[in-house]
């Protein structure tokens, strides 16, 4: 783990040299990122510039990811203040965390309903309910990964039935676990999945999302005009 100070004699050098941080956020399920210049450094704090509809999600979600250059691995950093006028936001507390942060090949997005889903392994089921989902895989919350003897583990195949929002009816998938993470303080754990649809549910599956994702984007567009309006946005 790299040291603050260490840390913030990286940010400015970057700043001096005119380089930039790729910083990341989501909205919803909707993926949002910038090349971002160091404008300052100060007491453990950075300056930088964000833009758009990423600053508005920056402001309501408090935090936000960084890829630095030189630097293996992501970094987490919490949004003090965002001044969406000026294009600036203040971040702090900067920490290293594990995962694949801004890698994501599809866009996903966050249901307006709620969608229950069934994972079945070949001998006994488990419930969750969907967090995202693209047309390619979908995320889920479960109270029941590692309860009642189930081993469910990275490449693990299993059988996914859910009723997308479209659909009539429950319709049974393959899938393969690609992430399996268990959320601290609970007994609940994230699970990734890798979701191989028929040809006949794909085009509904995939007119879901786009409209899914006009609907995400009207609503931060909301947000971003009503945030513009105020001078500065302290988190």
């Amino acid at each position: 783990m790299i040291s603050q100070a260490r840390l913030m004699a990286i940010f400015k050098y970057l700043s001096a040299e005119n380089s930039s941080v790729k910083l990341f956020n989501t909205y919803r399920g909707l993926p949002l990122d910038s090349d971002s210049a160091i404008l300052g450094v100060d007491q453990g704090n950075i300056t930088a510039n964000v833009y758009g509809y990423q600053a508005a999600s920056m402001a309501l979600e408090g935090q936000t990811h960084l890829h630095v250059p030189t630097l293996p691995g992501t970094l987490r950093a919490t949004v003090v203040e965002v001044d969406i006028k000026k294009k600036r936001a203040v971040l702090s507390d900067f920490t290293d965390i594990e995962g694949a942060v801004g890698k994501r090949r599809l866009v996903r997005v966050e249901p307006s309903e709620t969608l229950e889903v069934i994972i079945y392994d070949g001998r006994q089921r488990i419930g969750g309910k969907v967090v995202d989902l693209s047309s390619e895989g979908m995320c889920i919350y479960t109270l029941f990964a590692n309860l009642y003897g189930l081993k469910f583990e990275h490449d693990k195949e299993v059988y996914i039935d859910f009723k997308p929002p479209f659909a009539r009816e429950t319709i049974r998938s393959k899938g393969i676990i690609t992430s399996l993470t268990s959320q601290e303080g609970s007994f609940s754990h994230r699970l990734g999945l890798k979701v191989h649809t028929s040809t006949d549910v794909q085009p509904l599956l995939d007119e879901y999302i786009h409209r899914r994702q006009k609907e995400l984007m009207n609503e931060m567009e909301q947000h971003y005009l009503s945030l513009s309006r105020k001078k500065t946005r302290r988190v």
